[in-house]
């Protein structure tokens, strides 16, 4: 979608064009979590110097996304490092409008009122805006013509206003995503991130923001302005070989005595782009790598990638694994010493995910986005896990 955007805008010339030569090297798409990191370094108030970790929180109105970063300097330059990253804990602003949508509609249905597109309108956009204190909340209607010749109370409806009483919206709207709010805190502690320089830039979630501050107290540092920090570090991270004569790039960190699954040719690994054909790449599990004993109770090495077919019988890939004995941590970009341990094939035309794709670009390109998983409890093998798919 961010390419055929560029491509609309005429920032770089599409596939097939005569302007394409070299297109795809001018376009480079950073994550928001990469954003964010870049963003961290040159923040002169942060004083980060290289050899030194932080964390990038980025908690919007989705997930919430971490990833732990390491600055590192090799021949006079100066690069951002990928430790290990996780998406996950869905309790973002949007499930709070979804739980508070799924709340109303349960409210009118329990009292055979119905629930008028306009009124649903005019509440959703009050809960955003509105200020969540006292014991009640009022919520102006639009229409308040199905609320009259009803039984509800003052308690429930009054002077043209939904009355809805907090603890109510607590119950049912909110702890259901301050839970994992709580939880992500807890493995923090547990991981020892505490030792770690905290840092968090994205868009403002308060309730995980107070929550982290809570239980994290004076470690986290925000930016005077956390809703802008990832387009600042998107600028930054182009600019940065002209304005301070150094490139900065986030490439994957490949820890000592750890394992690691390579893509094959024509996937691109973690997001970044077809035109990257790298077949030893490798992503972490941990943030010290996959340890003996991790790996012999059958803790899984995890890689997410794409796979893009051109046709519905392009669903084949290769995955390998490689081990690195190397004592040093050093940054992934030519492979290194590698041990390459075991491949196999992955089909995924029997995957749903990819049926759906299918149908929906019959005679075009389309991409499929999993994550690899090689479990070593005794099975000499992988198996495929798509997000959202349960059962795979």
């Amino acid at each position: 979608m961010m390419r055929d955007a560029a491509y609309a805008a005429g920032l770089v010339a599409p596939e097939g064009s005569q302007e394409y030569a070299g297109g795809r090297d001018r376009l480079h798409i950073i994550s928001e979590p990469e954003a964010g990191a870049v963003h961290c370094v040159l923040w002169k108030d942060l004083g980060l110097k290289p050899n030194q970790s932080f964390m990038v929180c980025d908690a919007g109105g989705g997930t919430i996304d971490t990833a732990i970063y390491q600055i590192f300097r090799e021949w006079n330059v100066t690069q951002i490092a990928e430790r290990c990253a996780s998406s996950g804990a869905s309790c973002g602003s949007h499930f709070l409008d979804i739980n508070f949508r799924a709340y109303l509609e349960q409210w009118h249905q329990t009292r055979n009122i119905p629930l008028s597109s306009e009124n649903l309108a005019r509440y959703m956009h009050a809960f955003t805006y509105t200020q969540k204190l006292g014991r009640h909340l009022y919520f102006e209607c639009f229409d308040v013509s199905d609320y009259y010749n009803t039984d509800l109370s003052d308690d429930e409806f009054f002077n043209g206003q939904l009355v809805v009483p907090v603890s109510d919206l607590q119950e049912r709207v909110f702890d259901p995503s301050s839970g994992p709010i709580q939880n992500s805190c807890h493995i923090f502690q547990v991981l020892g991130v505490l030792e770690a320089q905290l840092k968090r830039v994205g868009s403002v979630n308060a309730l995980l923001l107070e929550t982290f501050h809570e239980r994290l107290h004076g470690r986290i540092l925000n930016p005077m302005d956390p809703d802008i920090a990832t387009s600042l570090g998107t600028a930054q991270s182009g600019l940065a070989e002209s304005l301070i004569q150094r490139p900065i790039g986030a490439p994957t960190i490949i820890a000592s005595k750890s394992y690691i699954i390579g893509i094959g040719p024509n996937i691109a690994i973690g997001r970044r782009g077809n035109w990257k054909l790298r077949t030893a790449a490798g992503m972490m599990n941990g943030f010290n790598g996959v340890s003996e004993a991790q790996y012999l109770v059958g803790e899984p090495v995890l890689q997410e990638f794409t796979k893009t077919s051109s046709n519905p019988s392009d669903s084949v890939f290769v995955a390998r694994v490689y081990t690195s004995d190397s004592a040093e941590m050093r940054a992934d970009t030519s492979g290194g010493d590698l041990e390459h341990i075991v491949d196999w094939e992955i089909d995924l035309s029997d995957i749903p995910l990819f049926k759906r794709n299918v149908q929906n670009s019959p005679r075009k390109r389309f991409d499929t986005e999993a994550h690899v998983v090689w479990l070593s409890d005794g099975e000499r093998g992988g198996r495929l896990r798509l997000p959202g798919i349960p059962g795979n």
